[in-house]
């Protein structure tokens, strides 16, 4: 699975995600890089369990 698919999926933007990655030390240089599959799974685990209200706040930090 891609950066920007994962991002569709959970709501958010791209560089959310990407930052996500970078905090735990995966590698993606684009959107287009492919996430690991555990990282993945911690990905979807935070950001469902933080729900949309805690996605959309990371956002605005990142638009920051």
């Amino acid at each position: 699975m891609r950066v920007y698919e994962l991002a569709q999926e959970l709501d958010i933007e791209s560089k959310v995600v990407m930052s996500k990655l970078i905090e735990m030390n995966e590698f993606a240089r684009s959107a287009s890089s492919i996430v690991p599959t555990p990282a993945i799974r911690k990905i979807r685990a935070e950001f469902r369990s933080q729900g949309t209200a805690a996605a959309s706040s990371l956002q605005d930090a990142e638009d920051e």
